[in-house]
């Protein structure tokens, strides 16, 4: 009975940390070690940092965690070697209150891609470690976006691919495919409509190509999951061929993915693209 009771109030605990204010989860800290003081108990992890984090050149993070027992738990912070984490001016901070602060990524000061992190809540009746927390940094000034453009003929199929190239080149996402009609143009949004398809995998697709598309520039916006501010990639055109001088079977586009990677819950596209002449219909 007694243990029942102990799990169904660090449940309700847990409940109440998800919104807890750092003034209420000191309340109840006290409050628990009041109830348990004179008894003893060990470390109960009653808030975790998440199992993954980002940080960015313009805002640090707060790593939290707390831990209930009698007498009150230390907190402190160790690396995926096991080592202590320590104070570093301009890189982390180990808070009075247990939270671990890294701040900003600002270049030079010894920021790292990948680094984990976990709590570890420690009093004379035992030690209780949390689950690893990776912080990935991302700074935007340190990715490249491009786009590559193919060389199609008349009628054909073109492709625009968009590349981030980086360090960090993972947890992008395609925001919006544009077209510059011009040098001089301000670049416009391309609707996924009409000769257009967005595909899997931040790629384009002009259908029927015409040999005016060889003066335009198609760039593309992606946006990592970390940042508010998306980035515009540099431009690319596509090279339009004249139709060649004899008919040629259609033959599948060797650079055609054989694999997708689809979000669960969106819409995707397989693609099917050929080069033949004249232009192969599909279905």
């Amino acid at each position: 009975m007694a243990t029942s009771q102990f799990r169904l109030t660090l449940a309700l605990i847990n409940q109440l940390l998800l919104t807890a204010t750092p003034r209420l989860l000191l309340f109840l800290l006290v409050l628990w070690s009041a109830g348990v003081r004179g008894r003893g108990s060990g470390p109960v992890l009653v808030l975790e940092p998440p199992s993954r984090t980002y940080l960015t050149n313009s805002t640090g993070v707060k790593l939290r965690c707390a831990a209930l027992g009698a007498p009150t738990p230390t907190i402190s912070w160790i690396s995926s070697s096991g080592e202590l984490v320590q104070t570093q001016p301009g890189l982390r901070e180990v808070l009075p209150n247990g939270s671990l602060w890294i701040a900003p990524a600002t270049p030079g000061r010894g920021h790292v891609i990948r680094s984990t992190y976990r709590c570890k809540a420690t009093n004379p009746t035992g030690t209780v470690i949390s689950r690893a927390t990776t912080l990935t940094t991302v700074v935007p000034s340190e990715v490249s976006v491009r786009t590559e453009a193919s060389r199609v003929g008349v009628g054909g199929v073109g492709v625009v691919r968009c590349h981030v190239n980086g360090a960090l080149a993972g947890g992008w996402m395609l925001v919006s495919w544009l077209i510059q009609e011009t040098p001089s143009a301000t670049p416009v949004p391309l609707p996924d409509a009409g000769r257009y398809v967005y595909g899997s995998e931040q790629t384009l697709y002009v259908q029927e190509v015409r040999q005016t598309d060889a003066h335009a520039s198609f760039l593309c916006r992606v946006r990592h999951r970390a940042l508010r501010t998306p980035i515009t990639s540099t431009p690319a055109s596509l090279t339009v061929l004249a139709a060649p001088l004899t008919d040629s079977p259609p033959r599948m586009d060797p650079e055609l993915t054989r694999m997708l990677e689809v979000v669960d819950g969106h819409p995707f596209t397989i693609p099917c693209l050929a080069h033949a002449h004249p232009p192969p219909h599909y279905r």
